[in-house]
């Protein structure tokens, strides 16, 4: 149960995660007033003036969005026959 929780929880970070560098992919500069700032909240490199390229934001949004969903969707349809999906099934002498 906490498990799932805790899953359900760090899903829904990385898919934030993946739709803010989306945006930033596209143009937007929230949470900062313009492209110079917010490259040095992002990034923090000392001296940049521009975020990097719109591929580069995709790909990161695409990888955190990509792995939560593969994690939700290995969990509903792949049932592991363990009792939980990390443990061993039982054998002689375990329960």
């Amino acid at each position: 149960m906490l498990t799932s929780l805790i899953s359900a929880f760090l899903a829904a970070i990385l898919t934030i995660v993946g739709l803010l560098h989306a945006l930033w992919g596209f143009g937007v500069t929230f949470p900062a007033a313009n492209e110079q700032q917010l490259a040095r909240m992002v990034v923090g490199k000392r001296g940049i003036t521009k975020m990097p390229s719109m591929t580069a934001c995709l790909f990161v949004a695409f990888s955190c969005s990509a792995s939560p969903s593969w994690r939700w969707c290995w969990g509903v349809w792949c049932r592991c026959p363990c009792r939980n999906g990390w443990s061993r099934p039982p054998g002689p002498g375990r329960r």
